[in-house]
């Protein structure tokens, strides 16, 4: 049976991709790439597969790779820049966002991109501006909205609602330390490492205190940190904010608890 034309193996890995199948379009590509090594829009693909799969450094090196053949591939370059700001290099991913714009100045990508440099550098009002402008260019990328401390509050008690009433009981009494963005070194505490632009919420468990019984949701409880930008870029759909609330935050904290009471 002949093979399958890299055309179609292509267009089968962007579905995967689209569909949150990662995994799916590595062996795609991988299956044009042993034929075409320097196809480029194999490796492109490559490369954000591996982004979503959280693999930064990889995809920042495939990625490089596609610039070496296309040095005008407006997505290459917004794609660089997005692995750039997943490894907390700002300015670099600026620099790159911004060679994106030159190619292209409609990119919608690189105009969100470009918003989430600014707001890390503090730049509000250029924020604003990017955000407004990506919304304007594509639908994919709502403007945030602004959330109040009790707002934030609120969603991560509707994100515990439906967990382990131990579990729940903790959360609640535990204090909310509310921040911007997340610092480097707490990205750095998962493995591979959060996106700075995309954790929103963190248990820090080296300050939990050790040698729990087997109620540990009675000890003081450590602050929970919400990072509010991050949150504020997804708010516009509450249901998936909560959602990865309860999958990230309230998760962490019960795995903790119940490793602590059982004595894992």
């Amino acid at each position: 049976m002949p093979l399958p034309p890299p055309s179609d193996l292509l267009a089968e890995a962007e579905t995967a991709l689209v569909e949150g199948r990662p995994e799916a379009t590595l062996e795609l590509v991988r299956e044009i790439l042993e034929r075409q090594p320097n196809h480029a829009g194999a490796m492109f693909l490559e490369a954000e597969a591996l982004r979503d799969l959280r693999e930064a450094t990889e995809a920042e090196a495939r990625y490089r790779r596609v610039l070496h053949a296309e040095p005008q591939n407006a997505d290459a370059w917004s794609g660089l820049g997005s692995a750039m700001v997943d490894q907390g290099l700002f300015d670099e991913a600026g620099a790159c966002f911004a060679r994106a714009l030159r190619c292209r100045p409609d990119h919608a990508d690189a105009t969100y991109g470009r918003a989430m440099v600014r707001e890390r550098r503090g730049d509000a009002a250029g924020a604003r501006r990017d955000y407004l402008r990506a919304w304007r260019l594509s639908s994919r990328y709502p403007l945030p909205r602004r959330l109040e401390d009790a707002e934030v509050r609120a969603l991560l008690l509707e994100a515990a609602e439906e967990a382990d009433p131990a579990v729940a009981a903790w959360l609640r009494a535990a204090p909310v330390v509310i921040l911007d963005t997340p610092d480097l070194s707490t990205c750095e505490a998962y493995d591979p490492p959060a996106s700075p632009v995309e954790l929103i919420g963190h248990v820090p468990l080296s300050l939990l205190p050790e040698g729990a019984g087997p109620q540990p949701w009675t000890l003081a409880a450590p602050p929970v940190l919400l990072f509010r930008r991050n949150l504020e870029r997804y708010a516009h759909d509450r249901a998936q904010v909560v959602e990865a609330l309860r999958d990230g935050v309230v998760a962490h904290a019960g795995t903790w608890l119940g490793e602590a009471a059982f004595g894992a």
